[in-house]
């Protein structure tokens, strides 16, 4: 039958000649015909290895096709090079930014470990990050404060728009940082949440330096053995 026949080439003008014939092996093989694999790969120490049979079984072995911002200067923005954070637009003429970029479990796997109550929760130290990403690129890479006002909860395929508001500098150069979120997709009026707010600075004050005796006079041991315990029941 024509229908099961299957047409490869072993050699080709101006290509290697192993590649080739390695190539006509496989499609040899993917159309039914049988092959001696342990005769083909003799002398290589190649060997038989296991694979998962299902994609997605609790092991991901495939490649995920990739996730660029793709070129944002299109879009009148100003891209960074940040694992959250993808781009920069100063608002007019003010000197006020805002930072946007995304974050979900397709692009950023690792949220997905960060569990609370069974409840994914980007980590309070992403936030930090977020807005000395922001401050480092106006000139104010210090976090003076940040008070956290809502997690950042992810759920499984929904992406999350992300946007880090920095304000206009201070008489004291120091600028208010705010870090917002959305669900990404539907008519697009979500209702932001706001995670944090904060300060940036332009210095980090001195650290003390540590006390010649350690621990100092007088100080109380606590035991900690058990606060993860102590915490988990609560």
């Amino acid at each position: 039958d024509d229908a099961d026949a299957a047409f490869t080439a072993a050699l080709r003008a101006k290509q290697d000649d192993r590649e080739t014939f390695a190539a006509f092996v496989g499609q040899a093989h993917t159309a039914g015909t049988a092959v001696d694999w342990t005769a083909f790969y003799a002398g290589t120490g190649a060997r038989v290895v296991d694979l998962p049979t299902y994609a997605f079984q609790r092991e991901r072995f495939w490649l995920t096709p990739g996730a660029g911002a793709g070129d944002v200067t299109a879009a009148g923005l100003v891209g960074i090079e940040h694992p959250l954070l993808a781009a920069a637009v100063q608002v007019g003429d003010r000197d006020e930014w805002v930072f946007t970029g995304r974050v979900s479990t397709e692009t950023q796997p690792w949220v997905a470990e960060h569990l609370l109550l069974g409840t994914m929760v980007v980590p309070g130290v992403a936030l930090v990050e977020l807005a000395i990403a922001a401050g480092r690129q106006v000139g104010v890479p210090v976090v003076d404060e940040l008070v956290l006002e809502s997690p950042l909860l992810v759920q499984e395929g929904v992406t999350r728009q992300l946007q880090v508001a920095v304000g206009a500098a201070g008489p004291d150069g120091r600028r208010d940082v705010t870090v917002y979120s959305r669900p990404e997709g539907g008519d697009g009026e979500a209702e932001a949440t706001c995670h944090a707010r904060g300060v940036l600075g332009a210095d980090a004050a001195p650290v003390a330096d540590w006390p010649e005796q350690w621990p100092p006079q007088d100080a109380e041991p606590l035991p900690v053995e058990d606060l993860y315990t102590r915490l988990a029941d609560i």
